[in-house]
């Protein structure tokens, strides 16, 4: 393929090899922040919490929310690879003043990821219970 004046040839099998492996987005569970209708409003507009790791902005359009007929509903979420970690999770960003709580029904289902939060650092770790 052609990018920008550069021409690149890719072949079969070819490239760096990494050992850290993919997770299918449907075996994600998830913390969520806020539901929003999609009421044709830019998603955009919408705001995550900063400061704890990275956050997403899901569509999922078989969503009604409150009587809506049509359209969906926008997820402000956080991805984790075991419902254990999400649910310690919501307890730290409750006790940090985060409202949030962890939402089974998300995890296996088919939505849109409309975009993620820059803040790609560490999220916060759940507080050692001893």
């Amino acid at each position: 393929y052609k990018s920008g004046e550069k021409k690149r040839i890719i072949l079969p099998g070819q490239g760096q090899e990494f050992s850290e492996p993919f997770i299918p987005v449907d075996k994600f569970f998830f913390v969520q922040f806020g539901v929003y209708q999609d009421d044709n409003q830019s998603p955009h507009q919408i705001k995550a919490p900063g400061g704890i790791g990275q956050v997403w902005l899901i569509h999922h359009s078989g969503t009604k929310v409150s009587g809506q007929q049509e359209g969906g509903a926008f997820y402000i979420v956080q991805p984790f690879t075991s419902s254990q970690k999400a649910i310690d999770a919501v307890q730290t960003y409750k006790d940090e003043g985060i409202e949030c709580w962890f939402n089974p029904g998300l995890t296996g289902v088919s939505f849109q990821l409309v975009s993620a939060t820059s803040d790609t650092g560490a999220q916060l770790a759940p507080i050692e219970k001893g």
